[in-house]
């Protein structure tokens, strides 16, 4: 996930307060190279685990590559407004898992999933 959409998908999960309080203590101190690559893992696991493929695909169409409402809309026939609750429903899992993931609940967050399955 190096690219510019890394600083969209940290400041969907929280504010750097907010990230910084979420993060375990013995990366709170560290250097920002640890603590970023922390936050991908958090990331790449809250995509993973809690997106269904289309949503996982759309979601990284638009926030990983670029792609507008409108474009995505277009190649998969929907409407735009689709497209946007769509992807308003993905960003707050992903949210919601990573916030879990970070505060060292993975387990919690995959019961989570299970339950709304």
């Amino acid at each position: 996930m190096d690219n510019p959409g890394y600083t969209v998908l940290t400041d969907l999960i929280a504010d750097n307060k907010t990230q910084q309080s979420l993060l375990p203590p013995h990366l709170r101190s560290t250097d920002n190279n640890e603590r970023r690559k922390y936050m991908k893992r958090a990331l790449s696991a809250a995509i993973e685990k809690s997106l269904t493929p289309t949503q996982k695909y759309r979601f990284e169409l638009y926030f990983c590559h670029g792609k507008t409402k409108t474009e995505i809309a277009k190649s998969e026939r929907l409407s735009c407004s689709a497209v946007t609750k769509a992807l308003r429903i993905a960003q707050g899992r992903v949210r919601e898992y990573a916030e879990i993931y970070l505060s060292g609940y993975e387990q919690a967050a995959l019961d989570l999933k299970d339950k709304e399955a």
